[in-house]
This record gives structure tokens, sequence and C-alpha cells, in this order.
């Protein structure tokens, strides 16, 4: 675009100018080029100072780099002397400790310990004499974004800065900033007292800070005043409540009652941080009236500002301190009307919802009730963001009743609301699912939101919305499209004039004590895995699959969560395949307690990955291993009979993604206290990647050292395969099969005296009286009784179905069907030619793309998750639950072009 008279050739600017000699170092193009003609490419290595000093080093920074700065700091573009400012704090960290990185946990915010500092380094030395006087030059720049990026980088130099000159320095340069007769300068000054209050101390506070502050309040320039205002919190906060209470809660008294509206919308600013100081009945006496002030204010601006700081301000009153008028101030905000504040403080009310139901407590939820489902219909898509991004805090403060009353209701209009507002929910299915009691007996009342509160089967429910919509049919009128899950699953059957078969389910639906609501929300998940297209959100399920393997039954874990599990290793993006894998270990250990015919058959399907011709299924499973290893302390014998070796063969794999993996695995366990036992076995597989010819795998098997076995840990390494030895576990080597159609599983005896002593709790089906604390980030855990289902052997044994499994593990041979069958039984491996592999994966692909009935899945995706809830929401056993074609890996085993003809991520 430069040749033949393009822009640069109209400006009459040459294309030379613009050349960098790349045969230069990177210190010889910032000194050349950050005093270029060119203002841009002045810009350009101005921003480089920084990264230019880490790569020279602290002798050339200071020969070459600290004499360049003194004429950078007059430069006539305003941008360019912005830049410099906000190099210079990074600069000065550097010099005073060049081993620190740049990183903010690096540099307290209280500053370096005296002892860390040297103050003999040339560096500091430098940094006093020609770093603080740029930053003074440009801290009283006419520019306020120069003074402001000034600022910052002093900031950040008193944190490399000795307590004594953090007083001698930086403090004297503040002071003087505080007497100037320019008004920008004193509003700079009043700025820098508040920010570098911390790092000034309370003695430095008290004795010249407070003094300045509290003198300020009465400066006759009302931008000083307001800067005054806006800047009490961390001084108040570093001098304590003696001190504030002296000095300087007087003067915020004042400004606060200050004639220019400015100034009392910066007392609002710093209501909450100076009131945070302060004891509680000054709280009382002082700060609820000043709030009231504010809430009435003539400006709009201080009113707006008054109800945005509403919320913190609640949760620092404390629950004993607002009274119901207080609070009726903060449930009325989405009443207000728009001639009184702007309607941007529906977002402020929402966001800070669930500290203000904190601050008043369960107890008191009937007062914040109306607000909230008048929240969760306001017009902007952000306000409801937030209530969707935090229902499942306010479902662990208000307590299950309360959270099937008034707050389901809303989830369910939040899954059928845009994206931005599904997701909040999504990804906290797991937190808002541990706020249901499982069914136990009695019935739950569903409020609908907005609404009065019905129990589950009452009679004459004529004003839910299925009554509405029935109504509405009668009168010929347009039904209502948007008739959520829960709106059905309360609504029952109202109508008596309903076909033979909508009485039937409506007796059944009364005759049942209680609806399961865990299943009905398990069955959404499960058609968002099937059915949306969204990684990011099936991304979201896989990472709570260890919270999932605990918060249903057994039948359900082991038909619709199983389901659920096989459908994320499948995916068609790898990270929510891979995130699926490594959550794998609570589920099997659930399964192994619980559902030990399932066990048998979803350990078994994760075996057959290793032996698989396509590399992404055996990287899967080196993935899968990561997330088994979980199941170490509550199986027995899992972990050195069945895991390790089959780790010890992907270490031999041809393909170096494989073996990377699995290097990468074994660090992690080699350093693992867990796996103590077995070091000497992890060290003897990294022996074997030292020499590897892939790059990246010899670098990490090199980085491994290994330590000699000591002789303790041979002890218990002898002593962990005794055990092994005689657990139940079956052998991992080859296992001749049967040509029987029947295949015995060994049980292990349940009086066997080698079996290790469980030392956790146990896993259990979680109770209706569960409470909101019992959820847990991870699943809970627990090791297995000498009873439990022994381990599939992870050999090319037959995978005939035994005479005692489950109906799930029927289907499951179902869908696996007879070619997959003969393949496990016989040994061999699918010949099917390329091509045909590929239209096969298609044709595949293509079914899961379709709904069971063949219809492609278009429209509002969510809008039919919740439409057919009647179905899936009975809680004895999911009777009459078909999985999905979706439910196993066996179509992930069948064929090598599965992934690869649907252009899967690697």
């Amino acid at each position: 675009m430069f040749a033949g008279g393009g822009p640069l050739s109209n400006l009459g600017v040459q294309k030379d100018v613009f050349v960098v000699d790349d045969s230069l170092s990177e210190l010889e193009k910032v000194t050349r080029y950050a005093q270029s003609k060119l203002p841009l490419q002045r810009l350009v290595y101005v921003k480089r100072l920084s990264e230019c000093a880490r790569g020279c080093g602290v002798e050339n920074t200071i020969r070459h780099l600290l004499p360049l700065i003194t004429k950078i700091q007059t430069d006539s573009e305003t941008v360019i002397r912005q830049a410099l400012g906000e190099e210079l704090g990074k600069l000065a960290r550097y010099l005073c400790c060049p081993d620190r990185s740049q990183d903010a946990e690096d540099f307290p915010e209280n500053g370096l310990p005296d002892d860390q500092i040297d103050t003999t380094s040339v560096g500091y030395v430098s940094v006093l004499d020609i770093v603080i006087p740029c930053i003074q030059t440009l801290i009283v720049d006419p520019s306020s974004e120069v003074r402001q990026a000034a600022s910052f980088s002093l900031s950040q130099v008193v944190g490399v800065f000795t307590e004594e000159d953090v007083g001698k320095v930086v403090l004297t340069l503040v002071l003087c900033l505080a007497h100037d007769e320019v008004d920008e300068q004193r509003t700079t000054a009043v700025y820098l007292m508040n920010e570098l209050a911390p790092s000034f101390g309370p003695i430095l506070c008290k004795h010249f800070i407070a003094n300045e502050l509290a003198a300020f309040a009465d400066d006759s320039t009302f931008r000083v005043r307001k800067a005054t205002a806006q800047n009490f919190g961390k001084v108040c906060q570093t001098v304590g409540a003696q001190c504030t209470m002296e000095k300087l809660l007087p003067s915020y008294v004042k400004l606060s009652s200050d004639m220019i509206w400015g100034v009392r919308k910066g007392c609002v600013d710093s209501l909450v941080a100076v009131c945070n100081v302060v004891p509680p009945d000054v709280r009382k006496s002082v700060f609820i009236p000043m709030f009231e002030r504010f809430a009435a204010d003539t400006s709009r601006w201080v009113r707006n500002g008054a109800f945005e700081v509403l919320g913190p301000f609640l949760h620092t009153l404390g629950q004993d301190a607002i009274s119901p008028e207080l609070l009726k101030h903060y449930t009325n905000i989405p009443l207000m009307k728009e001639s009184s504040v702007d309607v941007e403080v529906n977002f402020f009310c929402a966001f800070n919802f669930p500290a203000v139901a904190l601050a008043v407590g369960k107890d008191r939820w009937g007062e914040l009730a109306d607000c909230f489902h008048g929240l969760c219909k306001d017009r902007k898509f952000n306000v409801r963001r937030c209530l969707s991004s935090c229902v499942h805090e306010l479902a662990k403060i208000v307590g299950p009743e309360l959270t099937c009353r008034d707050l389901l209701p809303a989830v369910d209009i939040f899954l059928t609301d845009i994206d931005e507002v599904r997701v909040g929910v999504i990804k906290n299915f797991a937190h808002i699912l541990a706020c249901i009691p499982a069914p136990a007996g009695g019935p739950v009342a569903v409020r609908q939101a907005g609404g009065d509160s019905k129990e589950e089967g009452e009679e004459g429910q004529s004003d839910t919305p299925m009554a509405e919509k029935q109504k509405e049919e009668k009168e010929g009128e347009e039904p209502s499209e948007d008739v959520t899950m829960a709106d059905e699953a309360s609504a029952g059957d109202s109508s008596s004039s309903s076909s033979s078969s909508s009485s039937s389910s409506s007796s059944s639906s009364s005759s049942s004590s209680v609806v399961d609501l865990r299943a009905k929300y398990l069955d959404i998940i499960c058609r968002i895995q099937s059915q949306s297209e969204n990684w990011r959100w099936k991304l979201c399920i896989a990472q709570q699959l260890p919270s999932f393997a605990t918060l249903f039954t057994p039948e359900q874990t082991a038909t619709l969560v199983k389901e659920l599990v096989f459908g994320l290793l499948k995916d068609a993006t790898a990270v929510v395949r891979k995130a699926a894998a490594t959550a794998l270990g609570p589920f099997v250990t659930r399964l192994s307690q619980d559902c030990p015919d399932t066990y048998q058959s979803v350990v078994q399907s994760l075996w057959e990955l290793q032996s698989q011709p396509g590399y992404m299924r055996r990287q899967l499973f080196v993935h899968a291993c990561e997330g088994l290893v979980a199941c170490h302390p509550h199986i027995p014998g899992f972990f050195d009979t069945s895991l390790l070796p089959k780790l010890e063969v992907a270490a031999k794999d041809p393909i170096s993604n494989v073996r990377l993996a699995t290097a990468v695995l074994l660090q992690k366990l080699y350093h693992d206290t867990r796996f103590s036992a077995f070091q000497s076995r992890l060290a003897a597989v990294f022996a074997t990647l030292t020499d590897d010819s892939d790059r990246d795998v010899k670098t990490i098997s090199v980085q491994f050292k290994s330590p000699p076995p000591s002789s303790s840990s041979s002890s218990s390494s002898s002593s962990s395969s005794s055990s092994s030895a005689s657990s139940p576990l079956p052998s991992t080597s080859a296992s001749t099969s049967s040509a029987s159609t029947t295949t015995t599983t060994s049980t292990p005896s349940t009086s066997s005296p080698s079996a290790p002593t469980p030392t956790t709790a146990s896993i259990s089906t979680i109770s209706a009286s569960s409470s909101p604390s019992s959820l847990s980030s991870s699943s809970t855990t627990s090791p297995v009784s000498s009873s439990s289902a022994p381990l599939p052997s992870s050999s090319s044994s037959s995978s005939s179905i035994s005479p005692t499994e489950s109906e799930a593990d029927r289907q499951l041979a179902d869908i696996m069907g007879d070619d997959e069958k003969e393949q496990t039984e016989e040994g061999t491996t699918d010949e099917m030619p390329k091509q045909d592999q590929e239209k096969q994966a298609k044709e595949e692909w293509t079914t899961d793309q379709t709904d069971q009935t063949g219809e492609q899945k278009t429209g509002d995706l969510m809008v039919g998750f919740l439409g057919n809830s009647s179905s899936s929401t009975a809680s004895a056993g999911f009777e009459g639950h078909t999985p999905r074609p979706s439910a196993d890996l066996s179509d992930l085993l069948q064929d090598d072009a599965t992934f690869e003809s649907i252009g899967v991520d690697i």
C-alpha cells in the first residue's frame, strides 16, 4: 500500500524513515529510536525501556538507558511522556531488585522488608539520584494523564525503598506537592497520600498525613475538597479507629454536607471504606443518617451513588444494625422511577444481592424475595446475568426449602434466557444441585417467580402457568411459548377434560410424594451435552463431574451420569475431552461402591482405549489415568496392579504426544506423597524416557531427578506388593478367555484379612436433610470395603455380560453391538477400509447432531431442554429411560476415523 504514491508519499514522508536496522541489538535499537524524529517510533521504543533493561543488565541500564530518560522526560508529545511515566516504576523495581520478577506478588503492598533491600547497590543509588527526580518532574506535568502515570510509578518505587528513605524522599515529595499553590498539585498530593498510606505506615500517617488531610477539608478550591472526600479510605484504615474518630471523621462529616454536589458525591464514594473503620455504634449513629441524606439529596448523581453503594454499606453494618426501613431502601431499587435514579442502579443492586442476603440472614429472606424476583425480570441482561451467576450462593444462604420455593423458578427462567445469562447457571449447576434436597417423602413447595408458593400435587392450581396456558387454549387464544420445566412440574394436570393418558400422568404425579428436582436438572445437563454446540458450556459441565458423582442416586449415576461422562469423553473439542477424562476419579470410585456391574463395564471400556490404533484415543487414555489416580486410596490395589502397568506401556507408545502426556503425569505422581511407595517403579519408567527421540519428552525426563530408593521405600513397596497379591483384584497379565457364553467374575471374600483398611468417610447418597454446607468443590470419596467390586482385567479378555448384570449393562452391550463384542473376545482389529471408516464416522457424527426422532436440533436449544420434563422427573429409578446413542465409548472404539473425519482439534 506504500508503493506508487501511497499515503506516505502524499504526506511527503519517505518509506525509509520507518525502516529499523535489525542488525542492531535491543539496547542499540532503544537508544537510537527512542530519540527518533518520528513520534510513533519514539513511543514504541520508550515502551520497551523496562523490557530492554532486563535484557541488557543493570550496568548497561545505568550507563545507556538512565541518561536517555532525562532527555525523554521533556519530550514535546504528551503520550510519550505518559509512556515514560508508566515505565519508570518497573525500571526502578528492576534496578533495586534485579533478581525479582515484575509480578505483583513479588512486591507486597506495604513494601519489602528492610533486610531484603540492598541500599548500597549501584541500582538503588541510581534510582535515588536519577529515577526519583524524573518522577518528580513528571508528577507536576501540565497533563493529567502524565501526572497519573508518574503517581502510579511512585507507588511502585515506594515498595523497594527502605522505611527511612520512604520518609525522607517520598513523604517529603508528597508534602511539597501538598503545599503548592497550584490546585492540580494539591489534588495530586491528596491522591498520593491515600494511595501511599499503607507504605508510609501508621506513625507517619498519624503525624503528617492525617493532619494534612483534615486541613484539605477546608480548602478554598472545591476540586481539592472533592479529591479529599474521595481519598479518606486507606488513610483511615492505616491510622486506625481512634485517630479516625479524633482527626478525620469530623472533617469527613463536614464534607458530606458541602454545598458543592461533587464534594458530597466524593463522600458517597468513600462511605463504605470509612464506615469499615469506625465502631458499630458510630455506624448506627453517624453513617445511617448520613446515608439517608444522600438518598434524598437534591443532586441526581449523589442519589445514584448512594444507591450504588447501598449493598456494600448494608453488608458493613451487619444484621443487627439493618432496620426494616433501611432495608426497604434496597428492596425498592427495582421499583424506583427513572426520574429519581438511573436504571443502572439495578445492576449494582443485583451485583451486591448475595452480600445483602448474607448480612440479613435466612430469616429475613421474605423481605428480599420480591426484590429478587423483580430483578430476575429486569430488561437489561447484565442485571439478570449477575443473578444467574450468584444464585448458587443465594441457595447456600437461604437453605433447601427456600431454594426450591423461590430460587429454582428463577433458575428455569435463566435457562431460557440468552447465552450470557444461561452460562451463569450452567457453570454452577453442581453447587445449585447440592442445595436441593434429595427426595425423602415430603412435598416440595415451588414458587413461581414473582408469584405465590404452591405445593406439588396441590389441587386447584388455577394460577399456574400451565393452567393459564390451558385457559388460553380453551378461549381460542395463542398459547404462551415461554413455559419452563419447573412451571410444568409445579402445575401438574389441572384440566379434568384431558385424555386418559393425561389423567393417568396427573394421578401418578399427585401420588408421588415429591418430585426429584435433582433428576430434572440432571436431564437438562445431559441435553446440554448431547444437543448444544457451545463447547464452553460442555467444558463447564465437564469440570463439575467430580461433584456430579456424589449428587445423585446409584441408579441415576449408573445411567444418566455415565451417559453424560461418556458423551463428554468423545466430544469433538479436545479441551472438553481432557477435562472430562481428568475428572473421572470420583465417578469411578462411586461406581465401585454402589454400582459394581456398571463399574466393571466402565473401567473395561477405559482400558480398551489404550489398545486403539488412533493415537488421540491413547492420549485420552493417559488423561483418563490422570483422573483415575484419585481412586488410589479408595479402591484397594487399583493403582499398583492395574493403573501403573498401563502407564508403563504408555511410556513406550510410538507417538510422542502420548509419551509426553505420560511423562507429565508420571512426574506429578512421583512428587505426590500418596504414591511414595511406588517411587522406584516410577523412576524406572522415567529412565526409559531419558533417551527419548522427542525433544519435549526428553526435556521432562532429564529434569526429573530420581533419588536412589531407600530401604524403607523398598520395604513399603514390597509390603504393598504383598498386600496387593492377597487383594481380590484380578491380575493385569493376559488371561485366558473361555469360549463359553458365561464369564465368571471372581468376587472378593468379605473376610479377607489382607484387604486394606478404610481410613476416610464413605460415600453415601445425599439425603433430603443435607444442608448447603455439605457442598464441596471436589467430590466426597471413600475407600472401598473388602466386599467391593473387583477390577476388570486389563487384558483382552472376554467382555461377555455375566448373568448377574444390571439392565444398564445389557443396554450397554446392545449399544456396543456384536461386532464390538467379537473384537474384544477374539482380540482382532477392525480392518474396515479407510473410505468406509470416514463414511461411517460422518454418519455417526450426523446421528449425534440429530435427536432420537431424526429431526435436526434448531431453534432455542434451552427452551427445548425445559420443554419435556415430566418424563424424567420421577424418582423411582428412571424406569423406561433409554440411554442415548452417545452413552458409551463403543462408537469411539469402532473405527480409526471418528475424530479425524469430523475435523477434531488435537
